[in-house]
Parts: C-alpha cells; sequence; structure tokens
C-alpha cells in the first residue's frame, strides 16, 4: 500500500483537505507525498488555519501585505519563495520542492499562467526557439529559477516590475546605441550598397561580429550578473538588439 493509501485511511479528515487544495498526491513517490503532508500539517498548525484554506492564507497575506501589488510582483514572489524552501528544507530535512514554499510555489505558478491566459493577444518579447533561450540563460545562470522566470518573460511577455521596466528600456537604448554607432557608418556608405546581395552579407557579417565582441567582453559577468538580477538574459538582449539594427538597414 502506498504512503498515500495509507494516510487517508489513517487521517481521512486532512487528506480530505489535502485533496481540497487541489493536490494529486497519487502518481507520487510515498517520500514526496510524506514530506508534502508534513509541511502541509505542520504550517496549518502553526498558521491556526486549516489545511483546506492554506493556499488562499497564504496568497492573501502575501498580497495584502504589498501595498502596490500587480501582477508583475509574481515573479518576484517565486523567486522570494524559491529561497525561502531552501532554507525550510535544511530546517526540516526535506527536499525543497516538498516544503510550503515549494507547494506554495505551484500556487504562484497558477496564478501565472492565468495572468498569461489574459496576454494572449501580446507578442512574445522575442520569437527565437525555445531551446536555444534555455541554453543562454543556462550560460547566464545555474539557478533553474531564473531560467523558470526568463522563459515567462522573454516567450509570454509577462508583465515586469517597473523598476525592472526601466532597467529593461535603458539597456535596450544602450543596445541600440551600440550598434549603431558601428553599424549606422557601414550601413550608410553607398559604395557598400552597390550589390545588394553583398550587402546583405556583409551587414549581417558586420552585425554578428559586433554581437560576438560583446558577449566576449571582459566585463561580461558582471552585466550578465546585473541583468539577471532584473530576469532579464543579456544575451537574448544582444540578438534582439541586433535583429533591430539590420531589420533597420536592410531597407
Amino acid at each position: 500500500m502506498s504512503y498515500w493509501e495509507q494516510y487517508k485511511r489513517e487521517k481521512p479528515g486532512f487528506a480530505a483537505q489535502i485533496m481540497a487544495l487541489g493536490i494529486d498526491f497519487s502518481e507520487m513517490a510515498d517520500n514526496d507525498v510524506r514530506e508534502k503532508c508534513f509541511a502541509l500539517e505542520t504550517t496549518a498548525n502553526d498558521s491556526n488555519c486549516s489545511i483546506a484554506d492554506l493556499k488562499d492564507a497564504i496568497m492573501s497575506q502575501v498580497m495584502n501585505n504589498i501595498t502596490e501589488w500587480d501582477d508583475s510582483m509574481y515573479l518576484l514572489l517565486l523567486e522570494t519563495w524559491n529561497d525561502a524552501s531552501k532554507t525550510e528544507a535544511k530546517k526540516y530535512n526535506l527536499a525543497s520542492k516538498n516544503t510550503i514554499f515549494g507547494i506554495a510555489q505551484e500556487w504562484v505558478m497558477e496564478r501565472i499562467f492565468a495572468v498569461e491566459k489574459k496576454r494572449t493577444n501580446l507578442r512574445p518579447r522575442t520569437t527565437k526557439p525555445l531551446q536555444t533561450l534555455l541554453l543562454q540563460f543556462e550560460l547566464e545562470s545555474s539557478e533553474p529559477i531564473l531560467s523558470l522566470i526568463k522563459t515567462h518573460i522573454y516567450t509570454k511577455n509577462f508583465p515586469m516590475t517597473p523598476r525592472n521596466e526601466r532597467y529593461s528600456k535603458s539597456l535596450e537604448e544602450d543596445l541600440d546605441y551600440y550598434f549603431e554607432n558601428r553599424i549606422g557608418p557601414f550601413a550608410s556608405n553607398p559604395n557598400n550598397r552597390k550589390n545588394p546581395q553583398l550587402y546583405k552579407l556583409m551587414l549581417s557579417s558586420q552585425v554578428f561580429m559586433h554581437s560576438d565582441k560583446l558577449k566576449n567582453s571582459d566585463d561580461i559577468d558582471d552585466i550578465i550578473s546585473e541583468c539577471n538580477e532584473h530576469y532579464l538574459s543579456f544575451y537574448a538582449e544582444i540578438d534582439l538588439a541586433a535583429k533591430r539594427i539590420e531589420d533597420k538597414y536592410l531597407d
């Protein structure tokens, strides 16, 4: 008999409350079920709250404690609870995914998916293949949560906080300025445009060369770290700026 089946027999009331949260333990490994049940029971007891009400209680408490809550805060909450799950895991000797903060991240993801469902009319930040983006994200950070957050920003155009929006705009302007100063003079020279096919090839080569220089600059690690703090991918932003400058001069 699985741990979950045994739990339902021994604690039918708690089991019913867990199922009321929409959590399905039927396909989980026994140890994961055991740890999640412990986390839910412990948190409910400490919070003087029923297990069935934990999701609403935890989410409401967070949102009520932030005076200017908006949808962009969900990504910040996701990272915050990911960090908290690691601390909780050490405290109770659990897998981080099985702590209350690990479980709560799943509830945040539900909210994130709901926000994205309302924003399906918006174009993604980039149309690059997801696998390419994930490789770039992994080069920039070994933290899976950061790759997850970036994925929602770049493929779903998830809203960013005003602080991150300002940084994004500033970064975009800096990159556009960088490429304009290097590509503009070449593209504006009539002699380089005499052969359209050769011009197109040379333009692409110039853009690639300057993109590569940026990606291999001496201070690349510092720039990537700064971008990570704002949930942005420096590599992806370089590619977007490169496409903008190439499209501009492929008239």
